[in-house]
């Protein structure tokens, strides 16, 4: 481990309680400089082996509906782990025993994209590599956010995506002429990337198998949501349905009462949209179910799971929806009204679990999924949370925060923090 970077395991409670054109052909490689600091003996065999107890992407599956089943907290989690770092952090993905982020790594030129695992219970890093890009965050998705399938990590460059060795984290292929604004979708079949008016399917070889452009003038792609074969987009509000392998369009909706830009999420054969219109569910073949009033605040991706919508809002409202009738079950509150730089909210087998920033501190909280009452609360000083995720009997959040070096200053650094289910 680097002398600028620390990491801590205890079992105490440390932290405070209450309440599309892309190239098909390989790139130059990026600097491959590593650093390793911990031997990894896990096998190719078993790397390839992505469970239950996992979560790889965004929203844990490439649905993104944020649900994780095998996971639960009955109980205010301790603190595994703590570990320091120089930069911003990404939202991190979680894989068996290892936290995979992108940092962004302080340098005379800027702040650069590098791609790095941790152990989760050790906190100790394993390998790190350089992107070759400047680091730039885009909230709420994080960009560069790792995403992990069979013995790959893809993520997403400034011009294009990388695939590297999940074990090594050498870099196997990259692409490099479109601007990929957020993290890939990626299944068994394919690589979904979107870069503005552009949507890409890629092999995961690195070759192209389809692409299309949305029209208008302002048309833009939001992060998709892929399903039984379908990949469903949001273009300015209208809800498109592609083929997964073809890239046909199978169906659009697009009513005169529609939602203005919202990414979607999938589950129990029900798409579901959120944003300052309102929540709406609309059926895999494209026939709206419902539309629901919504908060008067921006809202993030819905969650979806135990036959419920939840939205959380950047002013920290909480709401659940019953998914066949979009009835509002119940209303809570997380943020008293300020705005609060909430992240996506995830669900897991008993709690529905929200990250929130607030000054200086930022806390972690678990609500009943059935009533929005509040089960815990931890907190840590720090600036901004990314997360949670929820994998391998962890919740595994990042911190931004600011650490004093030995001449005194207090140059921005982040903390990945692991909490024991």
């Amino acid at each position: 481990m680097s002398p600028k970077e620390t990491a801590t395991t205890r079992r105490g409670f440390l932290v405070a309680t209450g309440a599309t054109v892309l190239a098909g052909c390989s790139g130059s490689p990026p600097n491959t400089d590593a650093t390793t600091t911990e031997s990894v003996s896990t096998t190719t065999t078993a790397l390839s082996s992505i469970g239950p107890d996992d979560w790889p992407q965004l929203g844990r599956t490439a649905a993104h509906n944020g649900y994780a089943p095998a996971a639960s907290s009955d109980a205010e989690p301790a603190v595994a782990t703590e570990t320091s770092v120089e930069g911003s952090l990404t939202t991190p993905t979680v894989v068996g025993d290892t936290v995979y982020v992108t940092r962004g790594a302080p340098t005379p030129d800027g702040p650069q994209a590098t791609l790095e695992a941790y152990g989760l219970a050790s906190g100790e890093r394993r390998w790190s590599r350089s992107l070759g890009v400047e680091f730039r965050y885009n909230a709420p998705f994080s960009n560069h956010r790792p995403i992990v399938h069979g013995d790959r990590v893809y993520a997403a460059t400034n011009d294009g995506v990388v695939a590297a060795n999940r074990a090594t984290g050498d870099v196997e292929w990259r692409t490099e002429d479109v601007a990929v604004g957020s993290p890939p979708s990626v299944t068994d079949e394919r690589v979904y990337v979107t870069a503005d008016e552009t949507l890409v399917a890629l092999n995961h070889e690195g070759t192209e198998r389809w692409r299309t452009t949305a029209e208008g003038q302002r048309a833009k792609f939001q992060l998709t949501a892929v399903s039984d074969g379908t990949v469903f987009a949001d273009v300015d509000g209208r809800l498109m349905a592609l083929d997964s392998a073809s890239g046909d369009v199978r169906w659009e909706h697009a009513p005169e009462d529609g939602l203005s830009s919202a990414t979607p999420a999938v589950a129990d054969d029900a798409v579901v949209r959120a944003s300052f219109d309102g929540v709406e569910a609309v059926s895999t073949d494209g026939t709206r179910e419902w539309l629901a009033d919504a908060p008067e605040e921006a809202l993030l991706r819905p969650v979806v799971g135990h036959g419920t919508v939840f939205t959380l809002g950047l002013y920290g409202t909480v709401t659940a929806y019953d998914l066949s009738s979009g009835e509002r079950a119940w209303q809570s509150s997380v943020g008293d009204g300020e705005w609060t730089q909430e992240t996506a909210p995830i669900l897991l087998d008993d709690a529905l679990v929200v990250g929130q920033s607030n000054g200086d501190e930022v806390s972690v909280h678990a609500l009943a999924p059935d009533s929005g009452e509040t089960r815990w609360r931890v907190s840590a000083s720090a600036t901004r949370v990314r997360g949670p995720v929820a994998a391998s009997g962890h919740l595994v959040v990042t911190t931004q925060d600011r650490h004093p070096n030995q001449e005194g200053e207090s140059p921005i650094g982040a903390t990945i923090r692991a909490y024991e289910l």
